[in-house]
């Protein structure tokens, strides 16, 4: 009896990896058209005008490559393989950590999960992609590590060899991702997690420096393909333009648009924010939400360089994305660190918390920006499109 439930639960596990890898090359390599954010999309053609700029490495490289050709292609193949990457490490690191797999089901169909997010066109385009596949790679390796089946100098270089291309895309996850990686090192490494730390803020301060003006969005808009221009809503409601804003329009805009509350937005992210600490707790502590606040705590008490991380809500609209990175990068540190001492399924589903978790699941569309994009019945009335939808992916193969 149990071996057929685990056989129904990797069939299961199985359908929705295909639906996902499904939907996610309906929006990507399938499609001859942009069918995903075009803000992110402005966002990768942000290249060198003639001179270095933040988060212009990707933009260029694809210049580079594709020669005066529309880049469409290049960054539906960009976003398909960063996804798809991501997809297949997280698979064999619940298998390589031994989590039963209904936790991966779980997680996979919940609102901060991929078949939703390819579904309802958030997060998954985001260059935050390409930091979730670095810290993944990194846990992986120290894990390998810690097996003594990799030496610590190729972790080591691993570290710095591949931050430095991801920093070049998108200079602000630095401050997420760091400080996982100093707590993981820092009982590993005499010293290398020491500079590691300083190399990331230096890079960081680096790309801030190099944030361009005014006159270089107008050369990277001017040099771009029409095709390319016309996925985009104009030169002013793009990625592009937004290189010639300081830091104090974002703090000040920040301030005022939730710090003031004038919209109620900080409430509803600790709202989101109760979600995540439900998937953690059915994971870790039998879904018990007050011992893994004690848990959290115990592993995090004292660790002010997690400073950085609070720094970014300060300098973005994006909450709902960052939030979503962080309970990524959250998550598989915890999976790491937790000694492979993870909670029983059968244990944790039968909690007030997986079906506060459920309910939530439902009901909830987490937006990658601000809470005006979002409702609570949309997520309702959209569930029979996505089923149909699903059901038609399987139609065709």
């Amino acid at each position: 009896m149990k071996n057929k439930k685990l056989r129904l639960s990797v069939v299961l596990n199985l359908a929705i990896y295909l639906v996902s890898i499904s939907l996610l090359a309906r929006n990507t390599i399938l499609s001859n058209t942009l069918k995903w954010n075009t803000y992110s999309y402005s966002e990768y053609l942000i290249s060198y005008p003639d001179k270095f700029i933040r988060r212009g490495f990707w933009g260029e490289v694809l210049e580079i490559i594709y020669r005066n050709e529309p880049l469409l292609q290049g960054l539906n193949l960009t976003v398909f393989l960063v996804n798809a990457l991501f997809l297949l490490s997280i698979y064999l690191l619940f298998k390589k950590f031994k989590i039963e797999i209904n936790f991966l089901t779980l997680l996979l169909l919940s609102s901060m999960g991929f078949v939703q997010f390819y579904f309802y066109g958030n997060f998954y385009f985001r260059k935050d992609m390409f930091y979730l596949n670095y810290f993944i790679f990194f846990i992986i390796l120290i894990y390998l590590e810690d097996q003594n089946k990799v030496n610590s100098k190729i972790v080591n270089i691993y570290l710095i060899l591949f931050i430095i291309p991801v920093a070049l895309i998108h200079e602000g996850y630095l401050l997420v991702v760091t400080p996982f990686v100093y707590k993981v090192l820092k009982n590993k490494r005499d010293k290398f997690h020491k500079l590691y730390f300083i190399f990331c803020m230096l890079l960081f301060i680096f790309q801030i420096l190099a944030q361009g003006n005014f006159e270089d969005a107008l050369k990277i808009w001017t040099n771009l393909s029409e095709l390319d221009k016309s996925f985009l809503d104009g030169f002013s409601s793009s990625a592009i333009s937004f290189i010639g804003y300081d830091f104090r329009y974002f703090i000040y805009n920040n301030y005022n648009g939730i710090i003031l509350f004038d919209r109620g937005d900080v409430f509803k992210w600790l709202f989101i924010v109760f979600y995540y600490m439900s998937f953690y707790s059915l994971l870790f502590s039998k879904g018990s939400l007050f011992n893994f606040k004690t848990y959290l705590i115990s592993k995090f008490k004292g660790e002010y360089y997690f400073l950085t991380v609070s720094f970014l809500f300060f300098f973005i609209f994006d909450w709902g994305r960052l939030l979503n990175t962080i309970f990524y990068i959250l998550l598989l540190y915890l999976i790491y660190d937790s000694n492979q001492n993870f909670s029983s399924f059968s244990e944790s589903r039968n909690t007030l918390t997986f079906k506060f978790f459920v309910f939530m699941t439902l009901f909830t569309i987490i937006p990658d920006r601000g809470w005006q994009d979002f409702s609570y019945s949309k997520k309702f009335v959209d569930s029979v499109e996505e089923i149909r939808t699903i059901l038609l992916i399987f139609n065709n193969f």
